[in-house]
């Protein structure tokens, strides 16, 4: 729906709501900016007791409330009943216990919101009447007034106080039923906070954009609304038409603390019906998308403020996400999210598997530590996938311990990631992992040693570096790199080096060709440019757009890395723990390059994932494509996806990974074929004759066979 018709139920809450809540909308209004509510003059010791009920003495001591216990077998749950009542009485709840399936017919909300701090909890009075209590945060004592109805009950899922905090087992079993809760829910409210004084203003704009635009997130896609006589909305090239102020409302209003929680991901991407409250004021989710959407798109106005970006790319994908999302990408597209509990950042995402990838959950288990957990789900991944890709979070810390993880192969998803994922290509070609775990947390894995790291230098880049200060930290490491370590082949390596310095992301590595990408061409005449300054500081070098491109690359895949040459002459990007001596690997059934360390005993531990120029399309186990071959990203605008294969730059000829040049000559062993569908022409489907079995992995490239036309495989046993 668009226009009125399309908020038609937001604006008849409201104003059911609006006459009610006059008095509290005001004080809401003006709460402080660190949204604490105010005490209106109370003692502490009144401040404490100010959920009491009327009748009821405050300086009464309360008495916690008494759970009852939940029946698992039941399969029981609570919910909350918020009791009528006006602006000027206090809250109260009751809570009862309802068997839940997903055959029971039960009418509730669910509630979406940041806990917020737990210092000074409010107690919210249980019952009718009497001084039992329930504590809660500020920001839930904020939100309770503002979701309670005048005239009748509301009934509520809220999980601070329909599950049990206090009991651990009771905390396991109901976080494996909060995607059903979420997703059965009449609907979910979203509480962003209290209202401010620009959030009238952002509201207003949403609904505005909102009104003039449809959205399709499946195909990237913005049209207009039927409605709509401007076109302006739906220009990709028209910068967005709004005044500093909606600007500044609208990041205001994205900036909210609840954008930063983890478990949202789960909470509005499960929902039927979403309706966002801010305050007294509402706003339906689809709104929220169609204005990420198109302010993600559109070019930025020249008085965009910095924070606009910061906060455009979490709400975009948290807009965009899908059940049918890959795991790996919502793991990475959550990684800035926060969440109490380190182990959360598994299983708050448990419920968002695709159907083809549920098989990777484990149970959510709280008596578990962080570490059990970790080293259990990857685990699980690497026997259910029978691919490597989950390691790709592996970092090890600068000072070149395993941490708190049991092993170094261990993913510490508790730590923020110090690097942006490196772009995958295809350095095992379309292999399955040979792995076996051993006792001690050990992992044996089958590659190839590429060659040993002989030197390198760390970058120093933050998110929010300028591109002047980019060229600088360009100039330094480059300069310091070929001066410390005596590269004087520099011209005859320049376009080796700029690919590593730009992660093999460039121009050519796309079809269609990616004009927001730089050529390999402009990324070393850039360099080029770099290298021949004699002051170390490029400031006097003018930077074209073309320059701030290689820039934009080089910021985001050397943050956080080391750029290295390795023994075999090649330039590459590793982990900023990299140094020399460590050894760089690839291994079957993992995209990228990994670097290794010694650890003695014919042991290793595991560095982190790098980028090896030279050696990211097979060539360790296949030898070097063919010279009129490339590798190339080819995006199929039905499925919305790119594919990875091969271009014959004689004839513009794609071929998909399946059908790589190198294994033309290679007859598939017994008992397989290829299959390549009619509506897909960018993958090759491998079948097993004997049990129909179809499989993306080419059975040319599985262990045994690599090893009877005389790879050399070598096993790496990790620690």
């Amino acid at each position: 729906m668009a226009g009125e018709n399309k908020h038609r139920h937001v604006r008849n809450m409201w104003d059911g709501l609006r006459a009610n809540f006059k008095q509290l909308a005001s004080r809401t209004k003006a709460a402080p900016a660190d949204d604490r509510p105010r005490t209106h003059g109370k003692t502490s010791k009144d401040k404490k007791h100010a959920a009491a009920g009327p009748g009821l003495d405050p300086r009464e001591a309360v008495i916690p409330y008494q759970y009852a216990p939940l029946n698992e077998e039941a399969q029981e749950i609570r919910l909350l009943t918020i009791l009528p009542g006006n602006s000027s009485s206090h809250i109260r709840v009751c809570l009862h216990i309802k068997p839940f399936t997903k055959k029971t017919k039960l009418k509730f909300e669910a509630l979406s919101y940041s806990w917020g701090s737990q210092v000074d909890p409010v107690d919210i009075f249980v019952g009718k009447r009497g001084n039992q209590t329930i504590k809660v945060t500020q920001n839930l004592a904020h939100a309770l007034p503002c979701l309670r109805y005048p005239d009748k009950p509301r009934k509520l899922w809220i999980d601070a106080i329909c599950v049990n905090q206090q009991d651990p087992e009771e905390r396991s079993s109901q976080v494996k039923r909060m995607a059903d809760i979420y997703s059965m829910a009449s609907q979910v409210v979203v509480w962003l906070g209290p209202e401010r004084e620009d959030t009238q203003l952002a509201i207003d704009y949403c609904k505005e954009v909102s009104a003039n635009i449809t959205v399709d997130w499946g195909l990237q896609t913005m049209a207009a609304a039927p409605t709509s006589k401007e076109t302006h909305w739906v220009d990709r090239n028209e910068i967005v038409r709004w005044t500093p102020d909606q600007e500044l409302a609208v990041c205001d209003l994205l900036k909210r603390d609840w954008f930063t929680r983890l478990w949202i991901w789960q909470e509005v991407v499960l929902a039927t019906s979403v309706l966002v409250m801010c305050g007294l004021k509402c706003l339906d989710w689809a709104s929220i998308g169609d204005v990420v959407f198109s302010f993600y798109h559109k070019p930025k106005t020249p008085y965009a403020h910095e924070s606009l970006f910061q906060v455009l790319e979490s709400s975009y994908f948290l807009c965009k996400c899908e059940q049918s999302e890959n795991f790996i990408d919502l793991i990475d597209f959550t990684k800035d999210s926060m969440c109490s509990d380190p182990r959360d950042r598994l299983f708050a995402l448990f419920s968002l598997l695709p159907p083809h990838q549920e098989d990777l959950a484990i149970e959510a288990d709280y008596t578990k530590s962080t570490a059990q957990v970790y080293l259990e789900f990857v685990q699980q991944y690497i026997n259910s996938k029978q691919d490597l890709a989950i390691l790709r979070f592996v970092e090890m810390g600068e000072n070149g311990e395993k941490g708190s993880m049991i092993s170094s192969w261990v993913p510490d998803w508790s730590s923020k990631p110090q690097t942006n994922r490196l772009h995958l290509f295809r350095a095992s070609g379309l292999s399955k992992s040979s792995t076996s775990f051993g006792e001690g947390g050990t992992l044996q894995v089958s590659g190839c040693n590429i060659g040993d790291i002989e030197c390198v230098e760390s970058f120093s880049i933050q998110d929010s570096d300028s591109y002047d200060q980019l060229a600088m930290e360009l100039a330094r490491v480059t300069k310091q790199f070929l001066v410390r370590y005596s590269v004087n082949d520099a011209s005859v390596n320049l376009l080796s080096l700029s690919r590593s310095l730009c992660g093999g992301e460039l121009f050519e590595l796309y079809l269609p060709l990616r004009k927001d990408y730089p050529t390999l061409q402009e990324a070393a005449e850039y360099l080029s440019k770099v290298l021949l300054d004699r002051e170390d500081e490029p400031g006097d070098l003018e930077l074209t757009e073309k320059d701030m491109l290689v820039l934009d690359k080089i910021g985001r895949g050397c943050k956080g890395r080391n750029l290295f040459r390795c023994s075999n002459g090649t330039f590459g990007l590793a982990p900023k723990a990299a140094r020399p001596g460590d050894i760089v690997v690839a291994w079957l059934g993992f995209r990228n390059n990994m670097v290794l360390r010694c650890a003695g005993n014919g042991h290793y531990l595991l560095v982190g994932e790098a980028y090896c120029d030279g050696v990211m399309w097979g060539e360790a186990f296949l030898g070097s494509l063919p010279e009129q071959f490339q590798g190339v990203m080819h995006y199929n605008e039905e499925t919305g996806w790119y594919y990875t294969g091969y271009i014959d730059r004689r004839h513009d000829e794609f071929y998909p990974a399946g059908e790589d040049p190198r294994l033309s000559d290679i007859p598939l062993p017994a008992g397989w074929t290829k299959k390549i569908y009619e509506d897909n022409k960018f993958e090759t489907i491998f079948v097993n004759d004997e049990t129909g079995d179809e499989s993306a992995v080419d059975p040319r490239m599985n262990a045994e066979e690599l090893k009877k036309r005389g790879v050399k495989l070598q096993e790496f046993i990790l620690e």
